[in-house]
């Protein structure tokens, strides 16, 4: 379905979705159900597919929204760790101005 290249995000989208679709079809034939529990089954198929879908689309952005706060915080740990640096380094500057002057 996908070429070599990769598969679009519609490809994806399209493929889970007849696998999902496989897998529920799979599920009823191989199981044995009374034609209403089946037709009940049938007739769900859609909103699994898509409560599955939802999940995971709720799954994938729990996962960027984690990502960005890991981020926000190395960037923070980072900038606090620069300004302390410099705070040392201009602590040091000071130190050496200050003998530099002491001894003219």
């Amino acid at each position: 379905m996908c070429p070599t290249k990769g598969c679009t995000s519609r490809d994806t989208d399209i493929l889970e979705k007849f696998v999902l679709e496989k897998i529920i079809q799979d599920f009823i034939s191989t199981n044995y159900f009374d034609d209403y529990i089946q037709a009940h089954i049938e007739n769900k198929k859609e909103s699994l597919i898509d409560m599955i879908t939802q999940k995971k689309a709720e799954l994938k952005q729990n996962k960027n929204e984690e990502k960005q706060f890991i981020k926000a915080l190395i960037e923070k740990v980072d900038d606090t760790y620069i300004q302390d640096k410099i705070n040392h380094l201009l602590e040091k500057e000071t130190l050496l101005l200050n003998q530099i002057n002491e001894k003219h």
